[in-house]
């Protein structure tokens, strides 16, 4: 019998050039689809919430596919997760309605970009950060990131490349953290352009600097110009940290659970910094 499946995945970027089959590169969407047809004999498509970029890691991305597999649901992710390579698990698998779709049944997705503040770089933090050796001021961007809440053109915080018709869209969260050596940018919203958040976090980072007036982010961010702001930080510092849904799908990512979040209330041990 056909069922729906959706699973709840995290992975580490470095690993992997992005959630997109590629001919000649390695991608999360290959990978499990591989694994999927050496458990079940089955050559299917999964298709997921959000296509995450070369290097870019994931803690809660969604996907689903449809199959006639006999497999309990319960124990999908332990079957599966013996198939898989290192740095891509599958946390959690539930069957869905017929007709539901990862992709097109979002409604937010949050991202958080970690940014190491120290002199010396890390061994450990190498791979999802993105090292920053001078001195920050948080409170130069603080006091002007809210001018960017709401929904807006933000045709000047998208690298070209993208195949979006349109550049609107709505952010309803744009929070920091300190978190031990770390700068955490949090980013909550409908939907994201092309390196939006990597964006995002490279305007941030340089009016930590300094480098950045409060007057050049908004000109710059009014007048659509992408090179009056910051840089496209790496992927390797993004990762995408859950993926919301009208209705709860696997805890903690409903639309109540979503404005929440907009709201900043996070379920956070670090210390938020304004």
């Amino acid at each position: 019998m056909q069922k729906t499946i959706a699973l709840k995945i995290e992975y580490l970027g470095k690993s992997f050039h992005g959630w997109q089959f590629q001919q000649n590169a390695r991608s999360v969407q290959a990978e499990l689809e591989a694994a999927w047809s050496r458990l079940t004999g089955e050559k299917l498509r999964f298709k997921a919430s959000s296509r995450t970029d070369a290097g870019v890691s994931a803690r809660g991305l969604v996907c689903h596919c449809t199959s006639q597999s006999r497999i309990p649901i319960s124990q999908i992710p332990y079957a599966l997760n013996a198939q898989l390579p290192e740095h891509l698990v599958v946390l959690q698998a539930r069957e869905m309605a017929p007709d539901f779709s990862a992709r097109h049944q979002s409604i937010g997705k949050y991202y958080c970009y970690r940014i190491l503040n120290r002199r010396m770089p890390s061994a450990f933090l190498r791979d999802t950060s993105y090292h920053c050796s001078w001195q920050l001021q948080p409170e130069l961007w603080l006091n002007e990131a809210p001018i960017l809440i709401g929904e807006h053109d933000f045709r000047a915080f998208m690298d070209q490349g993208s195949p979006s018709p349109s550049t609107i869209r709505r952010l309803d969260y744009l929070g920091l953290r300190k978190s031990g050596d770390c700068l955490e940018l949090d980013v909550v919203g409908s939907g994201f352009l092309y390196h939006m958040v990597r964006i995002l976090a490279g305007t941030a980072l340089v009016m930590m600097a300094g480098k950045l007036s409060p007057e050049g982010l908004k000109e710059g961010f009014l007048s659509g110009d992408r090179t009056a702001l910051g840089p496209t930080l790496p992927a390797a510092g993004l990762c995408l940290e859950r993926v919301f849904f009208r209705d709860e799908i696997f805890g903690n990512d409903d639309q109540a659970a979503y404005l929440k979040c907009a709201r900043g209330e996070f379920e956070l041990s670090s210390e938020r910094i304004f």
